[in-house]
C-alpha cells in the first residue's frame, strides 16, 4: 500500500499489515510515531493526534474541524489530511505562518508527491546541509525551529535555526503570530 514510501525512504522493514479500509487510519496505525529518513519525517503518535490538530487549529483557525493529521518533517511543519474525504492535503508552517494546499489524497501524497519532490516537501537540500554542518537530527518530540521567525523577519538559513522541543515552538510561533 504504501511502497514507494518506504522505499523512498529506505525503510521497506518497517513493513505493512492492512489494519483499515480508510487509507488515512491504516497509514496511522502501521507506523503511528515511526521516523523516516534519520527525523526528515515522522508520522503523529496515535495517541497524540488530537493535540497535534490543536496545535494546527490554534496557529490555522481558517482549517476545517475534520483535519486529520498525518506527520511532521524536521523544520516542525504539521501534515494534515482536509478531512474524511481525503482530496487535499496541506502543509502547515508555524514558523512562516504559512499553508501549502497539496491537491492530492493520502496515498498519492505518501507514495508521489514524497518520493518525487522531497526538496520542495521537507526542504532536503537544506536538511543536509544542517547535518553536514554538525546539526543533530531531531527525536521524535523536537524540530528544528527559527530563532526568529521568517513572519518577522527571520532569515531562512542555517544561521536563524535551532533544536526545539516541538511543542514549545509550535506554541510560541502561535502566540508570536
Amino acid at each position: 500500500m504504501f511502497n514507494s514510501f518506504l522505499e523512498f525512504f529506505g525503510s521497506e522493514n518497517k513493513g505493512y499489515v492492512k489494519r483499515s479500509e480508510d487509507i488515512y487510519l491504516d497509514f496511522i496505525m502501521n507506523y503511528s510515531k515511526e521516523s523516516f529518513g534519520s527525523g526528515l519525517f515522522r508520522v503523529v503518535d496515535s495517541n497524540n493526534l488530537e493535540s497535534f490538530k490543536g496545535l494546527v487549529q490554534s496557529c490555522f483557525s481558517e482549517l476545517s474541524d475534520d483535519i486529520r493529521v498525518i506527520g511532521f518533517d524536521w523544520l516542525g511543519r504539521i501534515f494534515v489530511s482536509s478531512d474524511t474525504s481525503d482530496s487535499k492535503i496541506y502543509m502547515c508552517d508555524a514558523g512562516s505562518h504559512e499553508i501549502l494546499e497539496i491537491p492530492l489524497g493520502i496515498k498519492e501524497f505518501l507514495n508521489n508527491e514524497i518520493p518525487e519532490y522531497p526538496d520542495e516537501l521537507f526542504a532536503l537540500d537544506f536538511y543536509k546541509e544542517y547535518i553536514s554542518q554538525g546539526g543533530i537530527s531531531p527525536s521524535y518530540d523536537q524540530c528544528i525551529g527559527y530563532k526568529v521567525p521568517l513572519f518577522l523577519g527571520g532569515l531562512d538559513d542555517l544561521s536563524n535555526i535551532e533544536q526545539i522541543d516541538f511543542d514549545v515552538f509550535w506554541t510560541l510561533m502561535t502566540q508570536l503570530w
